[in-house]
């Protein structure tokens, strides 16, 4: 099926009412309602332990990303997996 049929039978279907696209065809909102979002700065509080309790100590992508893309690492992940996809 080419593209532009799909997208014509999709149409349809939303049309329809067949297929349900939130907000479009149903469940919309009337007016200029006004949504109340819950707002919470921090879920679990003080309950769960920080990194230092951990014993991880945050690092820079640009630390940790040559040991996985580029050639310093001896394998090389990135290199390797572009490697073999060229065989």
């Amino acid at each position: 099926m080419r593209i532009e049929e799909a997208a014509a039978r999709t149409q349809a279907r939303i049309d329809t009412g067949k297929q349900t696209i939130t907000g479009v065809n149903k469940f919309k909102i009337d007016g200029d309602a006004k949504i109340n979002l819950l707002k919470v700065d921090n879920v679990a509080g003080d309950t769960l332990p920080r990194l230092s309790d951990l014993g991880l100590t945050p690092a820079s992508v640009l630390a940790i990303a040559p040991t996985y893309l580029g050639r310093s690492h001896h394998h090389g992940t990135l290199n390797g997996l572009r490697q073999s996809a060229r065989r």
